[in-house]
């Protein structure tokens, strides 16, 4: 048997990515929940927008009167999967207050995400995260724990 015949099954593979049916669901940006204040006190009628970078979907949800959110998280179905190699994924939260859009959390991560991300949100300054390589210095969302 020829050399390249044989060595046919492991090209193949290596163009395919190692490339398998089965069928999941992936977490692009993570449910996101917690509390807006300024200067301590909460902010009621914030509008908080979670978005999947690259991929166009946002979802949207408003605090309450005590500054509490809750998002669900931005997911997608594949029918296959990759066994070579990690995704990286980078979501972002923005903050609308009064006609102002405030920098909440940037961040990108290899491999998958968190199922959920609770935050507190200061809008007075901005918050060290800790939630990849994206952290920015004037994001204004870090995190008090998650699930």
């Amino acid at each position: 048997m020829h050399t390249a015949a044989r060595l046919a099954p492991a090209f193949l593979l290596a163009l395919l990515g190692a490339c398998v049916p089965l069928p999941h669901f992936e977490t692009l940006a993570p449910a996101t929940g917690g509390v807006v204040t300024r200067d301590g006190a909460p902010v009621a009628g914030a509008e908080i927008r979670v978005a999947a970078l690259g991929v166009g979907e946002v979802r949207v949800a408003t605090t309450d009167a005590q500054g509490r959110f809750e998002t669900t998280p931005i997911r997608a179905f594949h029918g296959t999967a990759v066994l070579l190699g990690d995704s990286v994924r980078s979501w972002s939260l923005r903050l609308v207050v009064g006609g102002e859009t405030i920098e909440g959390v940037n961040a990108t991560r290899i491999g998958g995400l968190p199922g959920r991300v609770r935050l507190a949100c200061e809008l007075t300054h901005p918050l060290e995260h800790g939630l990849g390589p994206g952290n920015r210095r004037d994001d204004h969302c870090a995190p008090v724990g998650g699930d």
